[in-house]
């Protein structure tokens, strides 16, 4: 079982959340928004169960695990969803419109909420889930696309640049919307702002901005 320890940051809560086997204890500072100021416990009470595929095959956790390194929980968990959810639609590679449908899906963090006021319930989750086909691809071990691959080292860029010690889910979805992607393609096509979702994100993340 992996070391969840991590160092206590001030002014943070510590959360534990037990996922795919695995138990992490983070720092994670649940999101302030109005309406959704709700305490740790119950931010990470609606768990996603990762259970299948990933206990029959270890190999998919090491290589995620690989882009997953620094990350807080609930980014790590958008990283195994988007994995999941491509290999459900048979694609070839992880996209990431697949790690904007593990946003939907795990319906947590800061982005997830701000998209949500300003599009309506599971709007992002329904427009995902109509536009990304089914595909043919039969192979147990996806890797991530040249955009999925910038949009991580993206999100680490983002981090070290806020000087913040993990790679948050608020950090991937600057990613997204900060280098051309399909991800944030899709996000335009919504009618989201890609300037104006940043600094949003931004000031909740630092409310003297």
């Amino acid at each position: 079982m992996r070391d969840g320890t991590v160092p206590i940051q001030k002014n943070n809560l510590i959360c534990v959340n037990v996922t795919a086997n695995f138990v992490w204890i983070s720092t994670e500072t649940p999101p302030t928004l109005s309406g959704y100021n709700r305490p740790c416990a119950d931010i990470l009470s609606a768990r996603i169960e990762l259970k299948t595929p990933y206990e029959a095959m270890p190999g998919k956790i090491d290589h995620l695990n690989r882009w997953t390194r620094g990350m807080t929980p609930r980014a790590q968990q958008i990283v195994y969803l988007s994995h999941r959810e491509a290999e459900k639609l048979k694609q070839s590679e992880i996209a990431p419109e697949h790690l904007l449908l593990g946003f939907a899906i795990l319906e947590q963090g800061i982005p997830f909420y701000l998209i949500e006021k300003q599009l309506g319930a599971r709007a992002l989750r329904a427009h995902l889930e109509s536009a990304l086909a089914v595909g043919s691809a039969q192979s147990n071990m996806l890797f991530f696309s040249t955009d999925a691959e910038s949009v991580i080292d993206q999100a680490q860029t983002e981090t070290k640049r806020l000087n913040h010690m993990y790679t948050g889910v608020e950090h991937l979805m600057l990613a997204i919307l900060a280098i051309p992607n399909s991800g944030r393609e899709m996000l335009e096509e919504l009618g989201i702002d890609p300037v104006e979702m940043t600094r949003a994100i931004r000031r909740e993340l630092d409310p003297s901005l």
